[in-house]
């Protein structure tokens, strides 16, 4: 084999395969895969009200219950409203949008005074004080949420 004809077969695979290259770069920029664009907040909301409405389901589930250990009830809305709050964080944000993050910190704070209720000795100092955080935490989760859109995040999924 003359060394003309290599060079021109190794410049055929070198086409073929740059070739193939840019082939699955083209579907992968057509299918958005490896895409670093961040939502849009219609897209954001959408995922977002689902989560809440399993939330939602959850909730009334645990409220038809025949009433039972109010430390007990408690503690499993807790349980729903913290894996609720982690599928929230991991659904990622529009950019340059504040709001969800606001809302989510307040999520948070009414989970965080939740478990303080959780705690406390029923009827004690604490237990009022841990209530009316969670009241105004939650209030405010709700009012954010109602006016961004993430209507399913209110009432019981709140």
């Amino acid at each position: 084999m003359s060394r003309g004809s290599l060079r021109r077969r190794l410049a055929r695979r070198r086409s073929a395969g740059l070739a193939i290259l840019a082939a699955v770069t083209a579907i992968g920029v057509v299918a958005g895969c490896g895409s670093n664009s961040r939502p849009t907040k219609a897209a954001y909301n959408t995922r977002a009200n689902r989560v809440c409405e399993s939330l939602n389901q959850k909730m009334h589930a645990i409220a038809e219950r025949p009433f039972g250990n109010l430390s007990a009830e408690l503690k499993e809305v807790l349980k729903v409203k913290e894996q609720a709050n982690t599928q929230l964080r991991a659904i990622r944000m529009p950019a340059a949008d504040a709001v969800p993050s606001e809302w989510l910190r307040y999520r948070e704070l009414a989970i965080g005074a939740l478990k303080n209720i959780v705690r406390a000795k029923p009827r004690s100092p604490g237990a009022r004080i841990a209530n009316r955080a969670y009241v105004k935490a939650n209030a405010k989760a709700e009012e954010i949420a109602r006016a961004y859109g993430v209507t399913a995040c209110v009432g019981f999924a709140a």
